[in-house]
């Protein structure tokens, strides 16, 4: 709302374009990151397994998650009372500072009062999420819950490959971002397959950004290159890195005296 409000409070064009451009900039970049939990979440969790697990997971016992849970709690305090956390962080600052600010004054009872809206819009929205999840419950209480396939439309014999990847979630997201992120492709053979039994054909594709291809690792390469010129010092060799010590404390021998004499 803020970045809204200031649109009509802004002197000239460029601070409007720049507060446009700052708001198209957070939608993008909040899609992105619901597109991309999305993404992790379905890949990590659901689906079949393509490979057989060499054994079977299962939960730890209830013992050993005891430390989650209680990272979780810690987590969900500073949410629901911040302003508990607040006095505590500020009490260390004061020590720090050569004038203690006081917690009654005027920038800090703001910033606590926005962390207790914040708390409470926090309580409600995790109290929206237990209704429905406490109406869904009720609602397949006595209902049968079977697992089948992730998908098999038109397949025969489904198999664990005919699954969707991460590259066909993201794809349409992909193609309003070509302008940074290209696609490249290997093996696809556009023909007609007029046999019934076709030959074995292995298809690749992946996105790469043009940034990080283009700019970002050519400068890691050579970053790289230059430290493995020195990779010789790092030989295993135990009797060289006792020299290495010993030459480094000569050095400081050294130094420590011309520095004594000049």
């Amino acid at each position: 709302m803020g970045l809204f409000s200031g649109l009509s409070a802004v002197q000239g064009s460029s601070q409007v374009i720049l507060l446009v451009l700052t708001v198209v900039g957070l939608a993008l970049v909040g899609g992105i990151s619901i597109l991309v939990f999305t993404k992790t979440f379905g890949v990590v969790f659901l689906g079949n397994p393509r490979t057989k697990l060499k054994q079977e997971v299962a939960e730890p016992a209830w013992n050993r998650q005891l430390p989650m849970y209680a990272i979780l709690a810690l987590m969900l305090s500073v949410a629901f009372v911040p302003q508990f956390f607040m006095n505590f962080a500020l009490g260390i600052v004061n020590e720090c500072l050569p004038q203690p600010v006081a917690a009654n004054s005027l920038a800090i009872s703001g910033i606590i009062e926005t962390g207790v809206t914040i708390s409470k819009v926090s309580a409600g929205f995790i109290g929206l999420v237990l209704v429905f999840f406490g109406i869904r419950k009720f609602l397949v209480r006595n209902r049968e819950i079977a697992t089948y396939h992730t998908w098999s439309c038109g397949y025969v014999a489904p198999i664990p490959k005919a699954q969707y990847s991460g590259r066909s979630f993201v794809r349409q997201f992909a193609n309003l971002l070509n302008f940074m992120v290209k696609e490249q492709q290997k093996g696809f053979v556009e023909k007609t397959i007029a046999y019934l039994y076709p030959k074995t054909f292995i298809f690749t594709s992946k996105y790469f950004d043009i940034i990080e291809r283009y700019a970002v690792r050519p400068i890691i390469s050579a970053q790289r290159y230059l430290l493995n010129l020195f990779q010789f010092v790092q030989n295993g060799q135990i009797q060289l890195y006792m020299l290495y010590g010993l030459f480094f404390i000569l050095l400081i021998l050294v130094a420590t005296g011309l520095n004594y004499i000049y």
